[in-house]
């Protein structure tokens, strides 16, 4: 996962949730939704977060779950958006090596968006008056609450930094390119 740098522009969630967290596809994609409003809950302890059914109103979009925030910065509302929280299928499979292979359900590089079509994986990252620094704690902490089979992938982006990066389990992973040994 580390050793290479992918072309990917978009903010992606890389699951393998073992298989034995759900016995159906559907029963998988709800589980990974609570698993990912809580991770968000948890993160903004002074804001509400709450999983929504947006019933498509006039916009000639199907309906979807989102992650809507309200509080501080937040009005209206923020929000995240994202395939794995809707009409991606997830598929079993096998998880890399590294996670030693058990099966797994996969959602492999889904993206994750914001409201209004904003960058960068949801609020607050698309809070301007966050630094760099902040921004790059907040998504070391939400992924520290996610499952340790969940990485989020961040790609070189103007409001980040300008090299992709991996966020899990609380920890921050740059992609390296090992150099050949004569």
């Amino acid at each position: 996962l580390l050793n290479t740098q992918p072309k990917e522009s978009f903010f992606r969630l890389i699951i393998w949730m073992p298989k034995d967290e759900a016995a159906t596809p559907e029963a998988a994609r709800a589980k990974l939704r609570g698993y990912i409003e809580l991770a968000y809950q948890k993160a903004l302890p002074n804001h509400q977060v709450v999983l929504v059914k947006d019933v498509a109103k006039n916009r000639g979009k199907r309906s979807q779950w989102y992650i809507k925030i309200t509080g501080k910065n937040c009005i209206p509302e923020c929000g995240v958006y994202g395939g794995v929280l809707n009409h991606e299928t997830p598929e079993l499979d096998k998880a890399p090596e590294f996670l030693k292979g058990y099966d797994a359900w996969t959602w492999k590089f889904y993206r994750f968006s914001t409201t209004r079509g904003q960058c960068c994986g949801g609020y607050p990252i698309t809070e301007g008056k966050l630094s760099l620094e902040e921004k790059l704690l907040f998504l070391q902490k939400i992924s520290s609450y996610l499952p340790n089979w969940m990485y989020y992938y961040t790609p070189p982006h103007k409001y980040l930094a300008g090299l992709p990066m991996v966020f899990n389990s609380g920890r921050q992973m740059l992609f390296i390119q090992p150099k050949k040994q004569n």
